[in-house]
């Protein structure tokens, strides 16, 4: 129980800078899908010593995933509208192929 738990304190530092860097996410999905899964087992064959923890396991990490969720789409950083503009794309295009030749003599080459 206290592995569903401990990622909990990482979840509040999610809210409080509304970003999820650092936020172990894979872990959180694996965890989440493992727990779904030992529960349904659990489920099936009657055994509540395996379902009663993983039903937490299902809930504190279902949480933390919907949390992660919100706080990447509220959040997520937009692109400038100056970076979407065509034109601009392509003097920044042309400006790193102008860089990247200028160390190689203009022949492109390494």
């Amino acid at each position: 129980i206290l592995l569903y738990v401990a990622p909990c304190v990482q979840v509040v530092d999610v809210i409080r800078f509304k970003t999820i860097d650092g936020f172990p996410v894979a872990l959180t999905s694996a965890s989440f899908v493992s727990s779904m899964l030992w529960a349904q087992y659990a489920w099936l064959v009657g055994s509540m010593d395996y379902l009663l923890p993983n039903v937490l396991g299902v809930i504190f990490n279902g949480c933390q995933l919907g949390i992660i969720i919100y706080i990447s789409v509220k959040f997520a950083e937009k692109p400038a509208a100056e970076e979407t503009d065509c034109v601009t794309l392509s003097k920044k295009q042309a400006q790193l192929r102008a860089e990247q030749n200028y160390g190689t003599g203009g022949t492109g080459e390494a």
